[in-house]
């Protein structure tokens, strides 16, 4: 029998990729599209919280990088692609890539967690992670990632943006800022070691 050299032992569904690279461990995740339920804070720290159910989001693959356990840096994209119904989403170096459309991410795709306490994770948990990026408050931070029009107007954004999205069925592409393809992206973030 031959040794094994890396196994990584039982992993979180829709987990894509893996590497491992100066002792941080880099993983790819996917959330999938949905209708989800969004809170969002409009009076930049005064605590109005509003709460906007079945809000059209589209797929989302997050790189997350944890040592020992710890979330060292993350970052999320939007993919810039439709799969029929019934069908999986398999990515791949030619999966094209967009800006992730609400608040709190960076135009660089980096995200911004503000005061939350990230917990301790690994590769059967990381799907927690993704659900406390959805169930933590979004707020006019960084709100850059959206193209200027949309339907023949400025686009909507915070509330009005949340309460359009409401009434569509799927996360309209034309909302996405298109980047880069996956293989590019991510072959770039493990050569550059951006995090």
């Amino acid at each position: 029998a031959g040794e094994v050299v890396m196994d990584t032992g039982w992993m979180a569904p829709r987990v894509h990729r893996m590497a491992q690279i100066g002792g941080v461990t880099r993983i790819l995740v996917e959330s999938p599209p949905a209708k989800r339920p969004i809170k969002f804070d409009d009076e930049r720290g005064r605590r109005t919280v509003q709460e906007f159910k079945d809000v059209a989001c589209p797929r989302v693959l997050f790189n997350f990088g944890i040592r020992q356990g710890q979330l060292e840096s993350s970052r999320a994209v939007a993919v810039y692609e439709l799969v029929p119904p019934g069908m999986d989403f398999i990515p791949s170096d030619h999966t094209q890539l967009a800006k992730f459309p609400f608040p709190n991410v960076y135009g660089d795709t980096r995200i911004c967690w503000g005061h939350i306490t990230i917990p301790t994770f690994d590769l059967q948990t990381i799907g927690g992670l993704v659900n406390l990026f959805w169930f933590s408050t979004f707020n006019h931070d960084l709100d850059q990632n959206l193209p200027a029009d949309w339907k023949g107007r400025p686009t909507p954004r915070g509330v009005q943006l949340f309460k359009a999205l409401q009434q569509e069925a799927v996360y309209p592409m034309e909302l996405l800022v298109r980047l880069n393809t996956l293989g590019a992206w991510w072959r770039g973030e493990l050569r550059n070691d951006r995090w």
